[in-house]
């Protein structure tokens, strides 16, 4: 403990030497492109495993229109013709989908007024028919 206290505080000179020695040192370059490097690295990572989350939280689409009028064309029966020729005069009434015709017995009787060719009123009575014969599933 005396030793520590006889000592004498180094002098500017010492100080300044101290000082010229530690700030002019060259810099190792390689230490320094290798943290660079592992900085770099580091940040991939990060942004790898982020895509990652992202990509397993994106919600996938359940309810897809046109698996759900294929579906239906399978409950009821309708073939493919059949529900093309309800499409397009479904999209004539203003109507969104045939799917709505088959849901709502109103929307059913509207396209079987509005039908005016033979393929349509034969479309719209093949899905009556159907409809009253097979229950919803």
């Amino acid at each position: 403990m005396t030793w520590t206290l006889a000592q004498a505080p180094p002098s500017l000179d010492e100080v300044l030497r101290s000082v010229q020695g530690s700030v002019g040192a060259t810099a190792d370059l390689t230490r320094i492109l290798a943290l660079l490097g592992a900085a770099l690295v580091c940040v991939l990572v990060f942004l790898f495993i982020r895509k990652m989350n992202q990509r397993q939280t994106t919600p996938r689409v359940v309810n897809n229109p046109k698996k759900l009028a294929r579906e239906m064309c399978q409950a009821t029966g309708i073939d493919a013709l059949t529900f093309e020729s309800l499409t397009t005069l479904a999209k004539a009434q203003g109507m969104t989908s045939p799917l709505v015709a088959m849901i709502c017995p109103t929307a059913l009787r509207t396209l079987a007024k509005a039908a005016s060719t033979a393929q349509e009123r034969r479309a719209v009575l093949e899905l009556a028919r159907k409809l009253s014969t097979k229950p919803p599933a």
